[in-house]
C-alpha cells in the first residue's frame, strides 16, 4: 500500500485554527445559555415578587375601602344627638299644647313661650256630638269671623281635643282673673252668643295685649309683662276720665 503522504505545515494550522475556533464557539454557546437561563430565573422572580406585591397592594386597597364603607355607612345610619334631642322635643311640644295637660297649673314662662311659639291649637273635625245639647258640637266656623270686609281669624279661639271644649289661648295665657274661657267651655247651644261677648271683654282684650307683645318679641320677661299691664292699666283710667269729661260737660250745655 502506498504511504499516506505527509501533511504539510500550512495544512496543520489551518486544521489548528478551525479546532481552535470551534471550541472558542462552543464556549461561548453555553456561556449565551447560561446568560439566557440566569435571566430568565431572574425576570420570572421579578415577575412573582411584583405579582405578589400587587396583590398585597390589591387585598389592601380592598379592606381600606371596606372599611371606609362600613364606617360611611354606620355614620349616616345612626342618628345624632342633635336629631334626636329635636325629635324628641317635637314630640313634646305636640302633646304639651293641649289646655287639657295643663288643668289647675300655674304656668311659668317658659312654658308659656313653648306653648305660644307652637302656635293656637285649631284641630279639624270632625268633633264629638253631646246628646244632651242636641246632638250639638264644635264647629271649625268659630275660627273664623264674618264681617262687612270679609272673614277675619279668630286667633284666639282653640279647642281640647282631651277636654272637648273650646277655650280662649290668650286669656289661658295671660288673662289677670281666670274665667270660663281659660278652663275651657263646652256649652255648644249658645257657644256663638258667648264667643262675641267674650271678644268684646276688656280682660279679653288686654289679655290679647300681651298675647302679641309676646309674639313680637322672643326675649320678653315677667318685668316687661307686668309694664305692658301698667300700661294698658294707664291708658285705661285716662280713657274713662276723658269720657267722664265729655259727659260732664254735654250735661252742661
Amino acid at each position: 500500500m502506498e504511504r499516506q503522504k505527509e501533511r504539510s505545515g500550512a495544512s496543520k494550522r489551518k486544521q489548528r485554527q478551525e479546532r481552535e475556533a470551534f471550541s472558542s464557539a462552543a464556549e461561548i454557546s453555553a456561556k449565551s445559555d447560561k446568560c439566557l437561563f440566569t435571566d430568565s430565573v431572574d425576570t420570572a422572580v421579578s415577575v412573582n415578587e411584583m405579582t405578589l406585591e400587587d396583590q398585597e397592594y390589591h387585598d389592601s386597597t380592598i379592606l381600606i375601602n371596606a372599611t371606609a364603607e362600613n364606617d360611611y355607612v354606620d355614620v349616616s345610619v345612626q342618628p345624632t344627638v342633635e336629631e334626636s334631642s329635636i325629635s324628641t322635643s317635637s314630640e313634646v311640644l305636640e302633646i304639651s299644647t293641649d289646655l287639657g295637660k295643663f288643668i289647675n297649673k300655674k304656668l311659668n314662662d317658659t312654658e308659656k313661650r313653648l306653648i305660644l311659639d307652637k302656635g293656637p291649637l285649631k284641630p279639624s273635625g270632625p268633633f264629638p256630638k253631646e246628646p244632651h245639647q242636641d246632638h250639638r258640637s264644635f264647629s271649625e266656623t268659630y275660627y273664623v269671623s264674618t264681617s262687612k270686609y270679609g272673614p277675619v281669624d279668630r286667633f284666639w279661639i282653640c279647642y281640647s281635643k282631651m277636654l272637648d271644649a273650646a277655650y280662649c289661648q290668650p286669656c289661658w295665657l295671660f288673662a289677670s282673673q281666670k274665667n270660663v274661657w281659660c278652663t275651657g267651655i263646652r256649652d255648644w247651644r249658645h257657644l256663638s252668643d258667648r264667643v262675641k261677648q267674650h271678644g268684646s271683654s276688656k280682660a279679653h282684650t288686654k289679655a290679647c295685649a300681651v298675647y302679641k307683645a309676646w309674639q313680637k318679641s322672643s326675649t320678653i320677661d315677667k318685668e316687661l309683662e307686668d309694664k305692658i299691664r301698667k300700661e294698658a292699666l294707664f291708658w285705661r283710667k285716662v280713657l274713662r276720665r276723658l269720657f267722664d269729661i265729655i259727659i260732664t260737660l254735654v250735661l252742661w250745655l
